[in-house]
């Protein structure tokens, strides 16, 4: 755990393990697990790219945004797990280029 500590910290995610003491050894195990997987630097490189995105004029477009009609709503709880993954890996396939 220490050392998961000190990795995060170094990126500034230290707040992950903020319920630590509240979990189940699995549950710490798969935690750590889900943790080591992730590319915790490229995901404050996208932070940051959002961020810079916003400070830019006409960036922040809250003002613009509206709710999805119905009709094209899913549900994660209603959807097998293999779209999931394809919606996930759509998602990314979208994303990733923009900040590369």
């Amino acid at each position: 755990m220490a050392r998961s500590y000190m990795w995060l910290t170094e990126h500034g995610q230290e707040h992950l393990l903020r319920f630590w003491n509240e979990l189940g050894e699995t549950e710490r195990c798969q935690l750590i697990a889900e943790l080591s997987s992730l590319d915790i630097g490229y995901v404050n490189q996208c932070y940051e790219a959002c961020i810079v995105d916003l400070t830019r004029p006409n960036g922040n477009c809250d003002d613009r945004l509206e709710p999805l009609p119905e009709s094209v709503i899913g549900s994660v709880v209603h959807t097998d797990p293999e779209t999931l993954k394809q919606y996930e890996h759509e998602g990314w396939t979208f994303l990733m280029p923009r900040f590369m």
